[in-house]
């Protein structure tokens, strides 16, 4: 994966980056 930083500081889309870190975590912790 390439692009977990660039959600981490989405500057134009704050809350989507939100959305995805929380879809991100979500799917890290089921791993």
């Amino acid at each position: 994966m390439g692009g977990g930083h660039e959600l981490y500081g989405d500057p134009i889309t704050p809350e989507r980056g939100k959305r995805a870190m929380r879809t991100w975590r979500r799917e890290f912790a089921s791993d």
